[in-house]
């Protein structure tokens, strides 16, 4: 017989052990479970969430003998993109495999903790193992939380005797008064909430979709990325914020600032916005509409590291805050300049969002696709001290985020962080590219200005991307600083010859396009549209033609400006203040530009080196074949003396 551990709980009265609890809970249960023993029936019986559902494993691993028992609680979407999990289409979106060395590992535990007695009665020295180390056997009444509420705790009184909530209060008024007196700028505290996000119980899987993309950088198949399955916002994110009631709602829009115009996604804003802020559409004047209590919209200025250093965050705030209310949309409760790569401004927004939730809230991540939403979100679970296993799936391709995606440890229990799938903007260059072209286009370094002196009837080619002709200028010249991917080619030269040009270097020197002639043929080519820019200054830009999802292009001039600017059908060409006056140190000349190439070499210099080097082999060889016929040549004439 098997002799039982006494506990004693902290009200005094003698507790149970978990396997004294456990034939009590299986005789309580409705409907009652087949006898099991009671090893097993605590094997048998684990705990799902409400986002897991028991699966079997494949069939072929179903069919043999081994596997048959086994059931796994796995979750119902993809961690890694919040899509649907399924295992009939390998081709459709949400395909999972379960490994077999899981279920090999799995059907071994199993066979090694129920065997030893007869009939498949676990032996006794399985039993006494677990009845030593029966802490690890947690039930839903058997817990630290069980203890707490029998002992009747509650929150330790703080230390000055005030209230927490009073104390945290002084604390800031505390750090605040510091900074007025000229200290040292507190560290902004943020909390991590790990152990909520592992009480959640749930398993990390990925669909194949974002095990390739994670492991190999690239889709599984690039056919399916057609058929990937649509997101209505307003259906599914405005409908739940307006049927929510006593929750707070925070909306993080995230924003790329090296495409602010072409990342913004106004129509999605609107749609999840109270009814009666949809239709407004407010000016730049004072006198815009601010959003109600209990919903509170951040913006998160992502890749902030991209720009040049003269451009200052207030600076950039202003900016962003005027564009927004431009655009017809509601003032946002706080704007923030965050850079997911470096790390800069992402403990200040977590600990905005933190305070913003309140105690029961969601926050909802929207944001264009590669606009860095999800690279932000992973970001915060870094400066949270979150393990890396539960990223979200980031990849330089649009549409990462197929479903809504829940990101826990980053906020209070009683909260959500949903991530949603990335808007799908049709007047954006990235649905005309290819993924290696998409790698060319967006940015890896900061930005640096090319800037180019250029008269009437001269031209500017973006790569084979963009073209722009200046039509008229109110003086001889006028200046265009070009802002884009510096894998990117420019070059300058006459309009008049634009076309022959065009067709004899796209696809090679003017890339993208990549892949020569055989791309070139489903190349959609580029569409004029007229442009007229005015500006009061020579020595720096006044306004910016922006292509979406390429960069854009600072005018200076002073007066009014005509240009023609060339782009594939569809993108959208807007224009706005300037965001980066500053033209570069040095003026671009006639000609092709210096390329960087993907590792950040001169693509110009690299060129030069090979052609040099390829140059010197050749005369190498030359050298060692004229030496080889003057040898033959004496050894000849040796042999004909001795003849």
């Amino acid at each position: 017989m098997i002799s039982s551990i006494g506990r004693v709980t902290r009200s005094g009265q003698p507790g149970l052990s978990a396997l004294q609890r456990a034939p009590q809970r299986a005789a309580a249960a409705q409907p009652l479970p087949p006898p099991l023993p009671p090893l097993r029936a605590w094997l048998a019986r684990r705990p799902l969430s409400s986002s897991t559902q028991p699966l079997r494993p494949p069939r072929a691993a179903a069919s043999q003998p081994d596997f048959a028992d086994v059931d796994l609680a796995l979750p119902t979407h993809c961690s890694g993109c919040g899509v649907p999990l399924q295992q009939e289409d390998p081709n459709a979106a949400g395909f999972f495999q379960v490994p077999r060395k899981l279920l090999e590992r799995l059907a071994a535990e199993q066979r090694a903790v129920t065997g030893g007695g007869e009939d498949g009665e676990p032996g006794l020295e399985a039993l006494q193992a677990f009845e030593e180390d029966d802490s690890e056997l947690v039930f839903d009444d058997v817990g630290p939380e069980a203890y707490k509420e029998e002992a009747g705790e509650g929150d330790e009184p703080s230390t000055s005797g005030r209230d927490p909530e009073e104390e945290a209060k002084w604390a800031a008024f505390d750090s605040m008064v510091e900074s007025w007196l000229g200290g040292s700028k507190p560290k902004v505290e943020i909390k991590s909430y790990a152990e909520d996000e592992e009480q959640e119980d749930t398993e990390h899987v990925l669909c194949a979709r974002c095990y390739s993309l994670r492991h190999y950088g690239q889709v599984k198949s690039a056919a399916a990325e057609s058929a990937l399955p649509d997101f209505d916002f307003e259906r599914k994110v405005g409908r739940k914020i307006e049927l929510q009631k006593f929750r707070r709602s925070v909306v993080l829009c995230v924003v790329d600032v090296a495409d602010f115009d072409g990342s913004l996604p106004r129509a999605a804003l609107r749609s999840i916005l109270p009814a009666d802020l949809r239709t407004s559409s407010a000016g730049y004047d004072g006198s815009e509409r601010s959003l109600p209590l209990g919903f509170r919209l951040i913006v998160a200025v992502n890749k902030a590291d991209l720009l040049p250093k003269q451009v200052t965050l207030a600076r950039l705030e202003r900016w962003v805050r005027k564009r927004m209310a431009q655009g017809g949309l509601p003032r946002p409760s706080a704007v923030h300049i965050v850079s997911s790569t470096k790390g800069k401004g992402v403990r200040e927004l977590l600990a905005d969002l933190q305070a913003a939730v309140g105690i029961r809230g969601d926050v909802w991540v929207m944001g264009a696709q590669n606009a860095g939403k999800s690279s932000l979100i992973n970001a915060m679970r870094q400066a949270a001290r979150l393990p890396k296993e539960k990223d979200v799936t980031t990849a330089p391709l649009p549409g990462t985020t197929l479903g809504m995606l829940r990101v826990g440890g980053l906020l209070p229990t009683g909260c959500k962080m949903l991530d949603t799938p990335g808007v799908p903007h049709a007047h954006q260059l990235a649905r005309c590219l290819t993924a290696d072209e998409m790698r060319m286009v967006l940015p890896r370094r900061a930005l640096k200005p090319r800037t180019f002196r250029i008269g009437a009837g001269q031209t500017v080619m973006v790569g084979g991307l963009a073209r722009i002709d200046v039509l008229e200028s109110p003086g001889a010249t006028l200046y265009l600083t070009v802002f884009a991917s510096d894998e990117i080619g420019c070059h300058m030269g006459k309009t008049e010859t634009a076309e022959e040009r065009y067709a004899l270097h796209a696809g090679g020197k003017l890339s993208p396009p990549l892949g020569g002639a055989e791309r070139l043929e489903s190349w959609p080519g580029l569409v004029a549209t007229d442009v007229e820019v005015a500006g009061d200054s020579w020595k720096g830009s006044s306004a910016d033609v922006a292509i979406a999802g390429l960069g854009w292009v600072g005018v200076g001039v002073n007066g009014v400006a005509s240009l023609r600017v060339w782009a594939p059908p569809g993108v959208a060409i807007t224009t706005h203040d300037a965001l980066v006056p500053d033209f570069a140190r040095d003026l671009e000349r006639p000609g092709f530009g210096a390329v960087l190439t993907a590792a950040g070499k001169n693509r110009r210099e690299e060129e030069a080196k090979q052609f040099k080097a390829g140059k010197q082999a050749a005369a190498k060889q030359g050298k060692r074949k004229e030496t080889g016929g003057r040898r033959a040549g004496k050894a000849a004439a040796a042999a004909g003396s001795k003849e």
